[in-house]
């Protein structure tokens, strides 16, 4: 029996008890999803850990950070039954260096791909699985969002606080008002707003800005459920991937009142209007104001550090 230099050994292909087969292609879009809330240098093993449970249904992989939670499903009942966990680190290394077509089977106890030349392996160490947090039970049904909802929720994420000691600011208000829900951010410095929309509850809450949400792989097509009992819990789904979290916890400032209320001045773009072009010509910094100056018939957007026009709009 040999070894290769990155601590895998060549072997007699065995099998293992309690395991799960799928190729390296499919598995890579996962880590890449769980890579955005697992942290491999958590000092709780179950928390640097992908919980694997395969029941008659299929098998379903499970991470968290210990508060928000990231699922998903793959449809194969032909996996044995049970539940496992297995480190994402040594998950994640082993599956990068496999060509797309490679069957990796993962269990408890280890990973195993066969390749043309034989059979490779990564032992590992049993983790008790009863060590893995329990996500947030929601039982509410879940409720198809507008794409434009989708869409806004995920440019209000660019203008959050990212301020540790102000926690409410990282994240983003449902405010509810009349029936209606608004999407809106703030740092502090910048406010974003949304149109209204209607979400299946009545409640106003803030989702923290998790960086799956941001991920384009998650999807558009989001559906919600919304759930209060000791603590405001949600959860979103699209395709195969699922996010629960609980809301954060907090009282979001009161931030209409940096709206005006009227205005005399007016000003509408039509829909092929530069105004995009024009501001993508300012430093991409997201705490940086941006002003709109108006001179007699001209418009012109201002970099508000430096005060200096970087051309009229009209």
């Amino acid at each position: 029996m040999g070894s290769n230099s990155h601590g895998l050994r060549r072997i007699k292909k065995q099998p293992m008890k309690n395991s799960v087969t799928i190729t390296a292609g499919e598995l890579k879009p996962f880590i890449t999803g769980f890579s955005k809330i697992i942290n491999t240098r958590h000092p709780l093993e179950a928390l640097r850990s992908v919980r694997i449970s395969s029941d008659q249904d299929g098998t379903t992989l499970l991470g968290t950070d210990s508060e928000s939670f990231l699922k998903a499903r793959i449809g194969d009942p032909n996996n044995s039954l049970g539940t496992f966990l297995v480190p994402f680190a040594n998950l994640k290394e082993f599956v990068r260096r496999l060509p797309a077509h490679a069957l990796v089977r993962i269990g408890s106890e280890g990973l195993q791909s066969a390749l043309g030349t034989g059979t490779i392996e990564e032992r590992l160490e049993i983790i008790d699985p009863v060590t893995f947090p329990e996500e947030p039970k929601i039982s509410a049904p879940l409720n198809l969002l507008p794409t434009s909802f989708v869409l806004e929720f995920q440019q209000a994420l660019g203008c959050a606080s990212e301020d540790s000691t102000r926690a409410i600011l990282n994240g983003v208000l449902l405010d509810s008002d009349q029936g209606e829900h608004r999407i809106v951010s703030t740092d502090g410095r910048h406010l974003y707003r949304s149109g209204a929309f209607i979400l299946p509850t009545s409640e106003s809450f803030v989702i923290p800005s998790l960086p799956v949400l941001r991920w384009k792989g998650l999807g558009e097509d989001w559906l919600m459920a919304v759930e209060k009992k000791e603590r405001l819990s949600f959860r979103i789904r699209s395709g195969i991937w699922e996010v629960s979290s609980r809301a954060l916890n907090g009282n979001y400032p009161n931030w209409r009142m940096v709206i005006p209320t009227s205005s005399r001045t007016l000003l509408t773009l039509p829909p092929d209007h530069e105004f995009k072009e024009v501001l993508g010509r300012f430093p991409k910094d997201q705490h940086n104001s941006i002003h709109i100056v108006i001179e007699r018939e001209n418009v012109f957007l201002v970099d508000g550090t430096s005060s200096t026009s970087m051309g009229g709009v009209i």
